[in-house]
C-alpha cells in the first residue's frame, strides 16, 4: 500500500514538473499565445485591463489592452471639449487581434475621419469589440462600459454567421471547455426577452467559469484545452462547418435554416 501511494505521488510529482518545464519552454520561446481575457460577471468574461500578449496565430500583433479594458491608446472617461466619439460594438472581427492596432478598421475609421467637415470636432473611435462575443454581449458592453465614454455615436458591427444563436442558450453551439458557454443569454418571457444568467446564477457554473479563465492564462492549458473542445464536439456529434456542404469554414449559419 506504501509503496502504491509513493509510485502515484511520484507519477504526480513527475506530470507537474513535465508540465512546469513545458509552460517555461513556451513562454521562453515567445510562442506562447496571448490570453488577455479575464472572467466577468456580467458579460461572462470581458478584456482584462492592462493585458499585453504576443499574437502569433493568423497573423502577428503586439496585443495591448488599455486600462479602461479595451484595444486602443489609453483615453480618458470624461470626453475632452471639440472631440467627437464614436463606439464600436462587436466581437473579433471589431476587435482584430491577429493585426496591429493601427491597421484594425477602427483606427483606420479615425484616421479617414479626420479630412471630414465635422464642424471642427476631432473624431475619436474606441474599439470595444471582443472575441467570441455574441449581440447580448455587446449591449451589455454598451451598458456597462461604453457609455462612460459618454459616445455622440454608437455602430454595432453585427456578424450573421454567429452572432445569432450566441443569444440563445438553445442554439449556442460553443462549449464550457473553453470558457465560450459562460455568458449571459436571451429567451422570450411572456412576450418579452429576458435575460438567462444561469453562468452566474448557478454555483456550479460560476465556479467552473471563474476557473476556466483563470487557468486559460496557464499556456500550456490552451494547447491542451483545444484537444479537449474537439473531442467534446465529436462526442455530441456536431460536425465542423468545413464538412457541411455548401458551408464556409468559421459560419455557423444553420439557424437560418
Amino acid at each position: 500500500m506504501l509503496r502504491a501511494g509513493l509510485r502515484l505521488l511520484l507519477s504526480i510529482v513527475s506530470i507537474l514538473l513535465a508540465l512546469s518545464v513545458a509552460e517555461i519552454g513556451l513562454r521562453f520561446a515567445g510562442i506562447a499565445p496571448p490570453e488577455v481575457r479575464s472572467y466577468d460577471p456580467v458579460r461572462g468574461w470581458q478584456l482584462r485591463p492592462g493585458a499585453i500578449g504576443l499574437q502569433r496565430s493568423e497573423g502577428h500583433a503586439r496585443v495591448t489592452i488599455n486600462e479602461g479594458g479595451f484595444r486602443g491608446p489609453e483615453v480618458p472617461i470624461a470626453k475632452p471639449p471639440g472631440v467627437l466619439r464614436v463606439a464600436v460594438l462587436g466581437d473579433s472581427f471589431t476587435e482584430a487581434m491577429h493585426v496591429p492596432y493601427d491597421e484594425t478598421f477602427c483606427a483606420v475609421i479615425e484616421r479617414r475621419l479626420v479630412s471630414c467637415p465635422l464642424g471642427g470636432q476631432r473624431v475619436q473611435v474606441l474599439d470595444f469589440g471582443v472575441s467570441g462575443y455574441g449581440t447580448a454581449q455587446e449591449l451589455l458592453t454598451l451598458r456597462h462600459q461604453a457609455l462612460r465614454y459618454a459616445p455622440d455615436v454608437v455602430i454595432l458591427a453585427f456578424f450573421a454567421g454567429n452572432d445569432v444563436s450566441d443569444n440563445s442558450a438553445a442554439l449556442d453551439s460553443e462549449s464550457w471547455l473553453n470558457g465560450e458557454k459562460c455568458r449571459p443569454h436571451y429567451e422570450l418571457r411572456n412576450g418579452t426577452l429576458a435575460e438567462d444568467d444561469q453562468f452566474r446564477e448557478r454555483a456550479a457554473a460560476r465556479w467552473w467559469c471563474h476557473s476556466v479563465f483563470a487557468l486559460n492564462r496557464i499556456v500550456i492549458m490552451d494547447y491542451l484545452g483545444e484537444p479537449a473542445v474537439m473531442l467534446h464536439r465529436i462526442a455530441s456529434g456536431s460536425k465542423p462547418a468545413a464538412q457541411i456542404a455548401g458551408h464556409e469554414p468559421g459560419l455557423d449559419d444553420e439557424i437560418y435554416g
